[in-house]
């Protein structure tokens, strides 16, 4: 949408806020039962709603102290934000390089992240800090086993 369609939306806006009124069709909208349960549909508007802009998880300030964290999966994808040591505030996909599996759950506060499958852990700022029995896990080796980081901005995490 370009700059002068915005701009008029915004003043009609404003005129409906000013004169206490709306705007109305010339007759009720009716839509198809189908919108509300077609599966396909629903994809499509996750993937255009949730993965092609930012998510708002929250205030940053409920995320006031160092190791404060939230999970969620509002598109289907697990999300992870936590408050670093530094103050940063971080978004990360939540799950373990390894096997893929949360290492988060819920909300509240955490020193590090753990995998439930053979616990290897992550600080803060998605930096995996421990491999258990790392010599089992020698073929593993990734390039950067870091959580995978997601944009963050202010209040609202991307991942897409």
């Amino acid at each position: 949408m370009n700059r002068q369609d915005q701009v008029g939306i915004l003043k009609r806006l404003l005129h409906y806020v000013d004169t206490r009124t709306t705007s109305m069709a010339d007759a009720p909208w009716r839509n198809d039962v189908s919108v509300y349960t077609d599966a396909e549909r629903l994809t499509r508007e996750q993937q255009i709603l949730f993965r092609q802009h930012p998510i708002v998880m929250g205030f940053a300030a409920e995320w006031a102290a160092p190791g404060s964290f939230r999970t969620d999966d509002y598109a289907g994808v697990p999300v992870l934000v936590v408050r670093g040591r530094d103050g940063k505030l971080r978004a990360f996909l939540n799950v373990c390089r390894h096997r893929g599996a949360k290492v988060a759950a819920g909300c509240g506060t955490a020193r590090l992240f753990s995998c439930p499958y053979h616990a290897w852990t992550y600080d803060l700022s998605g930096k995996v800090m421990g491999i258990p029995t790392s010599a089992a896990f020698r073929t593993c080796a990734l390039s950067d086993p870091r959580l995978p980081n997601c944009r963050c901005a202010r209040s609202t995490a991307w991942c897409g």
